[in-house]
This record gives C-alpha cells, structure tokens and sequence, in this order.
C-alpha cells in the first residue's frame, strides 16, 4: 500500500502515512463504492514427475491386444466365415412307389418345416411319419434335425363302393343278382343258382369257370363273377346189373354224402372223398327225390350214396 509523508506535531519527527487506495468507479446507476478486490496469487510452479518407460508398453500391448481381440470376434460372427452343418430331410409319399414328394436341407440342430399335404388319388392324406409302415407314430416338427432323415406320408383310403355282378352264366346275360361291397371289404356270397340239367359248382372270375374267386378275398374294384356248371349224369330207368345181396365194388367221381337214409335231407354220417371205392350191396336200390341211390357198405356202416356220382368197377 503506498506511504506519503508528514510530520508528527509532537516529535516533529516526518511520519509516514498510508494512503487510501483510489475509489472504484461505479457503473452509471449503481450506489455505494465498489469494495477492492485482493490480487491472485502467482502461480506456484509444480514439478512434472518423470513416467516409467515401461508404463507407455504395456498401455501399448494392451491396446493392440484389444484391437486383436475385436477383430477375432468380428471374424467369427462374420457369416462369409462361419462353417454351418446341414443335413437333407427328404419327404417320401409311401404310396407304393419310391417316389419324393419333397427335399430340403436344415441346419444341424434346427427343425424342418412341415411341407405343404401331398395328393392321392383315392386316398386322404394324414400325416408324416419316420417309419414307412402305416401303423409308425406321427413325426412332429419341433424335433430337432442332427443327421439326414426320411419321412412317409401316410394315407386313409376314401371310403368306396364296388358293384360286384354275379352272372348266371347260362349262355345268356342273365344276372343272378347284384350287390355293393365297401372298398377293402369282403362280399357277401349269395345262395348258389339253378340250372335244368346241370349242377352248380362255383363262382369264378373268368367265363370258362378256370379261375375260382376266392370268397375271402377283399374287394378292391367293380367286378364281374361268372356261374361255372357241371352237367348233370342222366340215371338210367332201370337199376344197372347187379345181384342183390352180393357187394360190388364202385368208385366215387365226386365227393359224396353217405347218408343214413336215401335222400339229401337225411342225416350225413361223412362226406366220402372222389376217387375213394365203396361196396355197393345194391344198384339203385331206391328212387328218391328225383335221383337214384345206392345201398352201400363204407367203413362198417351201412347207408346210401348218390349213385349219378358211381361207377361200378369192371369185373
């Protein structure tokens, strides 16, 4: 602060004063006297501290390590990079035939997705399965895909109605009768025909009568079944030679009935096979229900057979 000088009225000694430092000057419109403000100090001087060189490569290593380890990771998100593993799912229609209805690749560890239904005819199609045969479980398609796969499709046969037509076979069209079979379903035979003069034998699916239909077999189409007839033997009016009382030997040209009493509506005690000889004790011995038939000894029984069906062997 500056000092003036002056003089102390007592010693007459020079007094130094302090002076007042000069007033701040108020800004227009302000009041009072701005108060002094105290001077900033001067600046201490600090000291730099020396750094290890040490310290600048490991900040260095760090950042390349970083910057390396960026870049791996970028390199094994990159998809141009990344190795993916698929495998092929191949959709087979199992319709009796190796045909594929479809084929694509999944990435290991995915699922596929459900193709859309395939088509066939007479069929409706019911799902997909891993197994061909049609009883398999049902494939679902949130399993996860780890190796090549097959899937079957799977079928419902439409519900169909067949004609079958039995045929008199007689030398004309004449139909027997008519029926309708389900699809897969076995028919119901009807009663067998007549013919004047001749004997109904069987049903075949040829008009020659050499193919027998079997009547167990199921149904899968429109059909045509044809009678097959066997003449039937003329009887003579009388009995053929023969002493009666005195066996002779016959043998069977068809499978016959050895019944108890002379008639078809007699009890049958065994059906006796073709080709089988039998001790007639007397030919033609009765007429009855518009056939001949034989007294015969057959396996220590006496009855009678048919004798259309008879041949007396030669002596």
């Amino acid at each position: 602060m500056p000092e003036n000088a002056g003089f102390c009225g007592g010693c007459g000694s020079r007094v130094a004063q302090k002076t007042a430092p000069p007033p701040s000057v108020v800004p227009s419109g302000g009041s009072g006297t701005q108060q002094p403000t105290s001077a900033a100090p001067a600046p201490s001087r600090v000291q730099k501290q020396k750094r290890n060189p040490l310290f600048f490569v490991v900040i260095i290593l760090s950042a390349v390590t970083l910057v390396g380890i960026g870049a791996f990771a970028i390199w094994r998100l990159s998809p141009s990079n990344a190795t993916v593993t698929e495998h092929t799912v191949t959709f087979y229609l199992n319709d009796g035939t190796n045909a594929v209805y479809e084929q694509v690749a999944v990435a290991d560890g995915e699922s596929v997705g459900q193709p859309s239904d395939p088509a066939r005819e007479g069929y409706t199609f019911r799902f997909w399965t891993a197994e061909r045969p049609p009883e398999s479980r049902q494939f679902r398609f949130t399993t996860s895909i780890n190796e090549d796969t097959n899937l079957y499709a799977q079928w419902l046969a439409d519900l169909v109605t067949h004609t079958v037509v039995f045929r008199l076979n007689d030398g004309t069209t004449n139909i027997h009768t008519t029926i309708s079979v389900l699809g897969g379903q076995r028919a119901d035979m009807p009663l067998p025909p007549a013919r004047l003069g001749y004997e109904f034998v069987q049903w075949t699916i040829d008009v020659d009568g050499t193919t027998p239909f079997q009547p167990f077999s199921s149904i899968e189409e429109d059909l045509e079944l044809f009678a097959h007839w066997q003449e039937e033997v003329h009887m003579p009016e009388a009995p053929l030679p023969g002493v009666a009382g005195q066996a002779e030997s016959y043998v069977l040209t068809s499978n016959l009935h050895f019944r108890a009493a002379p008639n078809t509506d007699a009890q049958s005690f065994e059906v006796v096979r073709s080709g089988t000889t039998v001790q007639v004790i007397e030919a033609y011995a009765t007429h009855s229900d518009g056939r001949w038939w034989h007294s015969v000894s057959h396996g220590g029984r006496t009855g009678y057979m048919a004798a259309e069906f008879m041949v007396r062997v030669s002596q």
